[in-house]
């Protein structure tokens, strides 16, 4: 069977706040606060493992954080850490009552080329053929964005799967490696494409699909679901739920959720369109949860019963 890695190069240490008030600067009470640890391709790994898929995980943080995230290997994950020096970076997501979000997202350590030359070894020569490796999130200082096109191009020369998850620099760099899927959001499309109406949406990640070789193209669209393409079908699927949630929520995490969803169906052997239906749930699941870390398999089969799909 296929095995799952996932690289996180730029981890962090997410604070989630809950607050009463419309703005910010009005905040009149805390109802909450919470640590994670994170990085996008860690909050895929995590959810993963939690429902029995097991994940190689490869994480590189600060000396301050190295055995906190060693400390998260189980039965289910292997997590090989790259400790560098400096801090992890550490992030901040404000959800107001009125259901606004707000993120601040601070800077961290920088990496050396040594420690950039044992990352890329460790994993090239860990995978096999029809792996999947999900490379996910931004670069840290002293990484160029053509680190990952030469990492996608050398995974790709092993017949490995790899999901890309990145954007702006990162996104239009590395899809020149051809990746098997990426997955940008409505707002990260636009490195690609530029400003868009959302009718016109299906003919561009196409044109992406076909320009770039890219098999599977997926534009998350927050409360609208995901639109998809797949190359090898030719079929354009659009997800929606019959979901209504309430306004005080947090999405952050959510796109990491699909991504396990798509990689969990993936390794099922499901098609392309149940792909994205597995994806929307997961990411649905993520609100209902709170992050990643605490979706479990029975909150994603609630959600499976309010997600469907449309051909375009």
């Amino acid at each position: 069977m296929s095995k799952v890695y996932t690289l996180t190069l730029n981890s962090a240490i997410e604070e989630v706040v809950f607050g009463v008030g419309d703005t910010p600067d009005k905040i009149t009470k805390i109802n909450q606060s919470n640590l994670y640890l994170t990085g996008k391709a860690v909050n895929t790994g995590l959810l993963l493992s939690n429902i029995q898929t097991c994940c190689d995980m490869s994480i590189v943080c600060g000396y301050d954080t190295f055995e906190d995230y060693k400390n998260l290997e189980n039965d289910y994950r292997h997590v090989t850490v790259f400790p560098v020096e400096g801090i992890t970076r550490r992030n901040q997501t404000l959800v107001l009552s009125n259901g606004r979000e707000f993120r601040i997202i601070n800077k961290g350590y920088t990496l050396t080329n040594e420690v950039l030359d044992e990352v890329y070894n460790y994993v090239v020569n860990s995978v096999r053929t029809d792996d999947i490796v999900l490379i996910a999130g931004s670069l840290p200082g002293g990484v160029s964005p053509e680190w990952y096109l030469n990492l996608i191009r050398s995974l790709k020369d092993k017949n490995v799967r790899v999901m890309f998850d990145a954007s702006n620099d990162e996104l239009r760099e590395g899809i020149k490696g051809a990746p098997f899927y990426i997955k940008p959001n409505s707002e990260e499309i636009k490195s690609l494409i530029g400003e868009y109406r959302i009718v016109d949406l299906p003919n561009y990640i196409r044109r992406i699909s076909e320009h770039y070789n890219v098999q599977n193209v997926v534009v998350t669209l927050g409360e609208n679901g995901a639109l998809g393409y797949n190359a090898k079908r030719n079929l354009c699927v659009k997800t929606y739920s019959n979901n209504s949630f309430k306004k005080e929520i947090m999405t952050t995490g959510c796109g990491d959720s699909f991504n396990a969803g798509f990689i969990y169906a993936i390794l099922n052997e499901y098609d392309f369109a149940n792909a994205m239906v597995f994806g929307t749930a997961f990411a649905e699941a993520n609100i209902i949860a709170g992050f990643p870390e605490k979706v479990n398999m029975e909150i994603i089969q609630n959600q499976l019963k309010q997600v469907f799909y449309k051909t375009l």
